[in-house]
C-alpha cells in the first residue's frame, strides 16, 4: 500500500542519516580505526541516499509534468539526469547483484520495482520523501565538490559523487519543502552564499546564491525562528560583507542578548563583536571583548591572549 511504502521509503532515509552522522562521530576520534569505520558509513550511506533519491525523483516525474526543470535538471542543465542515468546503469551491470547482497546483509531497506509501480502515495508525500533525502544526497555532493580537483577522481574511484551545482540545486529543492530537514538545508545556502563563495573561486557554471536570494531565506528563517542565534549570526555575516558595520553590530548585540542561556553561542557573538570593534578602531570596546572570551573560553586562548596584548 502508499502507507507501507512511504514508510519504507522513510525508514531508509532515516536509516541514511543515522549512518551519516555515525561516520561524523568515527571521525571524531582521530584514530585510523575510527576512519575506516567512517569511510564505510560514508559508502553505505551514499548508496541509500543514490537510491533512494533516483527512484523518488522517477516518481515526481510521473507525478509533475515541470518535474526535472523544479529540480534543477532541464534542458540546458541536464547534470543531475546525467548522474541518475550513470546510477541506473551501474546499477543494472555487475555491480548489482553485489550490492543486492551487501544491502541485505546490512539489514537496509529497499524498495522492488514492483513497489514502485504499485504506489499510490499523494504527490505532497512525494515532494517531500524527494526533499528529505535531497538534503542528504545535495550535501554529499556539495561537501565533495569542494574537495581539489586532483582528488576528485580519486573520490570517484571511491564510488562517491561530486558536483558542486547539483548538490546545489538539491539542497535548495530541500529548502523548498516540507520536510524537516529544511530549516538545515537553508543554512547550508546561507553558509555557501556568505561564507564560503568569498574563499572557492566561482566561475560561469557555478550555481550562485544572490543576494536577494540571501535576504529571502534570512526572512523566512527569522520570522519562523525570531530568536535563533545561528540566523542572527547568519544574518551578521551578511551585514559585515556588504559593509554595513554599525547594522552588523546592532544585529550581533541582539543575538548575544538572545543567546543568554547558551554560553557557548553567546561567545560566537561576542567575538564578531569584537573584530566589528576592531574593524571600526574602536580598541577600547574590542579589548573588552577579547578580554572577556580569554576568560570564559577554554579554546584557542593564545590567540585571544595575542589580541589582547597587541590591541
Amino acid at each position: 500500500s502508499s502507507t507501507d511504502l512511504e514508510e519504507k521509503f522513510t525508514k531508509a532515509i532515516i536509516l541514511a542519516d543515522a549512518k551519516f552522522y555515525l561516520s561524523m562521530i568515527h571521525f571524531m576520534q582521530q584514530e585510523i580505526s575510527g576512519y575506516l569505520s567512517a569511510g564505510l558509513q560514508l559508502k553505505r550511506a551514499w548508496k541509500i541516499y543514490a537510491r533512494v533519491q533516483r527512484q523518488l525523483f522517477d516518481l515526481y516525474k510521473k507525478v509533475e509534468p515541470n518535474a526535472e526543470k523544479i529540480y534543477g535538471s532541464d534542458s540546458n542543465s541536464n547534470t543531475i539526469q546525467l548522474i541518475m542515468e550513470e546510477e541506473e546503469t551501474a546499477s543494472t551491470t555487475t555491480a548489482s547483484s553485489n550490492e543486492e547482497d551487501e544491502l541485505s546483509q546490512l539489514g537496509e531497506l529497499k524498495i522492488t520495482e514492483e513497489e514502485m509501480s504499485q504506489q499510490g502515495m499523494s504527490t505532497d508525500t512525494i515532494k517531500r520523501l524527494l526533499g528529505a533525502v535531497s538534503f542528504g544526497y545535495g550535501l554529499y555532493m556539495f561537501l565533495f565538490s569542494l574537495a581539489p580537483s586532483n582528488m576528485l577522481k580519486l573520490i570517484k574511484i571511491l564510488g562517491f559523487q561530486g558536483d558542486r551545482n547539483v548538490g546545489l540545486k538539491a539542497i535548495s529543492f530541500c529548502s523548498n519543502s516540507k520536510d524537516m530537514r529544511a530549516p538545515m538545508a537553508d543554512m547550508i545556502l546561507l553558509s555557501y552564499g556568505i561564507l564560503i563563495t568569498p574563499l572557492f573561486g566561482l566561475n560561469e557554471c557555478d550555481v550562485r546564491v544572490s543576494d536577494d536570494d540571501i535576504v529571502q531565506l534570512l526572512d523566512k528563517n527569522l520570522k519562523k525562528y525570531p530568536r535563533s542565534a545561528f540566523m542572527f549570526y547568519y544574518k551578521g555575516q551578511y551585514l559585515r560583507a556588504q559593509r554595513r558595520l554599525d547594522e552588523c553590530m546592532r544585529v550581533q548585540e541582539e543575538a548575544f542578548e538572545n543567546t543568554k542561556n547558551n554560553p557557548e553561542l553567546q561567545l560566537i557573538s561576542l567575538e564578531e563583536m569584537g573584530w566589528l570593534s576592531l574593524m571600526a578602531l574602536n580598541y577600547e570596546s574590542a579589548f573588552d571583548k577579547f578580554n572577556t572570551i580569554l576568560g570564559r573560553t577554554k579554546w584557542y586562548r593564545s590567540l585571544y591572549a595575542y589580541l589582547c596584548a597587541v590591541i
